[in-house]
């Protein structure tokens, strides 16, 4: 295929992404002069890593019906279907390095790594993991991505909060993009969840698959708050320091 087709597709969008969103980053920090933060991870506890593989695999399903809702009540134009398919449906490698590991890497930096701690110390945590997660759902540049990336951009900003450093929240972003993708390769296909969508098509995932969905989310989040490394207090420390 041309450059623009299947696997090339998804091998450029990374490629574009990471120059463009890497001089951003790079940008900020130095004008910021507070380098994202990446320490603190190995003093994390096992099941809150636990914690965060469940809410990222439950939240694959629960987010990605509410996408099927979306869909369902405002289908998707032709052209945004036909990209989609493009960004997905070439070669596992390119796909997972432009969805598992650029995109996680380069947005994690951005929005939870820069915006979010320059937001919460001059605006307060809460308002700074809104106004995060607005400008990451915006970033996504259509409707229907936009509302589910704010909701994960609002747990991913909490897990940063929680923690102190950005490879949490990078663990499960990557997984959150990339296990569909991976499952699909595999040959685990559940309709709604990791095949592509046909156009004017609109489907929704099994009642069962969903209902496991919510109940492996569920236990992630209580896990992710139960072994939560910092109290809110040191949170909002961490943050203005």
């Amino acid at each position: 295929m041309g450059v623009w087709g299947g696997g090339d597709f998804a091998l450029m969008t990374g490629l574009i992404n990471l120059v463009a969103l890497s001089g951003v980053i790079i940008l900020g920090s130095w004008l910021s002069g507070e380098p994202p933060r990446m320490a603190g991870w190995r003093e994390i506890r096992v099941p809150y890593w636990i914690g965060l593989v469940l809410a990222a695999g439950g939240a694959t399903v629960v987010l990605g019906e509410f996408s099927n809702l979306i869909l369902f009540l405002f289908p998707l134009p032709p052209w945004l279907t036909r990209t989609l398919e493009d960004l997905t449906g070439g070669p596992i490698g390119w796909t997972l390095f432009s969805l598992a590991l650029v995109a996680p890497a380069t947005e994690e930096l951005l929005f939870r790594g820069l915006l979010l701690r320059g937001f919460a110390r001059r605006y307060g945590t809460g308002a700074g993991l809104v106004l995060s997660s607005a400008l990451f759902a915006l970033f996504h540049l259509n409707l229907w991505q936009a509302l589910p990336a704010f909701l994960a951009g609002l747990y991913l900003g909490r897990v940063f909060l929680a923690t102190g450093s950005l490879v949490p929240s990078l663990l499960v972003h990557g997984l959150f993009n990339g296990l569909p993708v991976t499952l699909a390769a595999l040959g685990f296909v559940v309709a709604g969840y990791n095949v592509p969508h046909q156009i004017g098509a609109p489907g929704f995932q099994p009642p069962l698959w969903v209902a496991g969905g919510f109940a492996v989310l569920g236990i992630g989040l209580i896990m992710t708050k139960t072994w939560s490394p910092l109290s809110p207090q040191r949170v909002s420390d961490k943050v203005t320091e």
